[in-house]
């Protein structure tokens, strides 16, 4: 059998094919995992599952370079499995990812995140994963900042943005898409249409169903694709990063797909029919695949097979690793909380010190207003730190609504003091992002 197997539908070499096929049984079985684990208990809190969906983590995902950047929502296991598998090297390194990433859904100081993310914040900075966020709509910002930071870098990254067809009924969706259409900022923004914003239908909800279409608000493109096919994802996702990537900006596209199990492990899902859950479990993006694989012979059934029993086994095997591993001691409760996180008597001195002099006065110290403190204070930031920015509504030649700003539009320029549309959220978010 070739390596390399090009038919009208597959065009990719036969390891990168069952990779992709791995990858999304990895998060099958992860996702199936932690549904038991949740019935039993031994997760502790709210978990939102991405069983059905695995065709737009992994099928986006595979279109990154390393370098590129994601952020995730409340249901995010895929996505974090899937950039994190993108990129792990050996079959060790896979592993450890599985391990790392069952350890912090069980709250172990061996998770992602030492425990304290849990299923809604499961982050991995390192891999460029920015996090999930249990606030609906809430990444959308933060990857808009993301993306404009990589611009004023000038690094070729582009960063990708999954949420739901719920998160785009949210003011950060319109505020977001907009900041990065005016701006032309290296982001796709991918909404995972499981046709449920819990509970509602989206045709309750959206006044026009395909979400893609509101693309054309921004002056940017907009596509629909069917999300329970890896490839016709790859292929939709593929034009956007090439796009957003040459400097053409932002795409939006809407990956129509379905969640197998309820909003949340406690959903009775009265609001979805049995006939609809079995129309859409035809379509499972998983054995479907598989079977074009094996159709196009790129792959015979016994290797669909073993990828399958060793997907299980390496989950088996995170588990085991999870509930092997230690609590966070509690004497670790405010690390990564407070800066710094241990304080000295030295510390507490020098706090003192400063309280005083700003009370008092004395050596070195002046008396000004507030607005010329703010000022001071940007400026000499700026000056330090080139990477330093400020963006707001009427901050610019205008010199700020209180003058908070003047005289640094004409230091720093429009680049470094930008003027934003009134977007309260996504300036806030945007901010988060760029610092990430």
């Amino acid at each position: 059998m070739s390596d390399e197997v090009t038919t009208k539908q597959i065009d990719m070499s036969k390891e990168r094919a069952l990779e992709l096929l791995r990858q999304m049984w990895e998060i099958r079985y992860f996702e199936d995992t932690v549904y038991d684990l949740l019935g039993q208990d031994l997760i502790k809190g709210a978990s939102h599952l991405y069983a059905g969906e695995e065709a737009v983590a992994v099928g986006a995902v595979s279109v990154l370079d390393d370098s590129d950047l994601i952020t995730s929502t409340h249901r995010g296991h895929g996505h974090c499995h899937a950039r994190g598998a993108s990129l792990a090297e050996s079959e060790e390194a896979k592993q450890e990812h599985y391990n790392k990433m069952m350890a912090e859904l069980c709250g172990r100081a061996t998770g992602y995140c030492m425990g304290r993310g849990g299923s809604m914040h499961i982050a991995d900075v390192e891999k460029g994963n920015l996090g999930a966020t249990g606030i609906v709509g809430g990444n959308i910002p933060v990857a808009t900042g993301a993306a404009l930071a990589q611009q004023m870098l000038n690094t070729g990254r582009v960063v990708l943005c999954f949420f739901g067809d719920g998160a785009s009924n949210t003011g950060n969706f319109h505020e977001s898409l907009n900041l990065g259409a005016l701006w032309n900022l290296p982001v796709v923004y991918i909404v995972e249409n499981n046709l449920y914003g819990m509970s509602v239908p989206i045709d309750k909800a959206a006044a026009k169903l395909d979400i893609a279409d509101r693309a054309c608000a921004y002056g940017i493109p907009g596509e629909v694709v069917d999300g329970m096919d890896i490839l016709a994802v790859r292929e939709a996702v593929g034009r956007a990063v090439e796009r957003a990537r040459r400097g053409d900006g932002p795409s939006l596209i809407e990956c129509q797909t379905y969640r197998w199990y309820g909003h949340s492990r406690s959903d009775p899902r009265k609001y979805r029919t049995k006939a609809e859950e079995a129309e859409w479990k035809s379509r499972d993006p998983i054995p479907t695949f598989a079977a074009r694989l094996v159709e196009a012979g790129i792959a015979t059934e016994a290797e669909i097979d073993e990828i399958e029993e060793m997907v299980q086994r390496e989950i088996k095997e995170a588990t085991d690793f999870a509930f092997s591993s230690p609590m966070p001691p509690v004497e670790e409760l405010e690390l990564n909380v407070y800066a710094p996180f241990k304080w000295t008597e030295a510390d507490y001195a020098r706090e003192r010190e400063l309280r005083e002099l700003c009370r008092n006065g004395g050596p070195g110290t002046r008396k000004i207003n507030y607005r010329q403190a703010l000022q001071e204070a940007m400026g000499e930031e700026m000056r330090r730190d080139p990477n330093v920015f400020l963006m707001r509504e009427d901050i610019g030649l205008y010199g700020g609504a209180y003058a908070a700003t003047r005289g640094l539009f004409e230091e720093f320029g429009e680049e470094r003091v930008r003027d934003t549309p009134i977007s309260e959220a996504t300036i806030g978010g945007s901010a988060v992002g760029a610092a990430m």
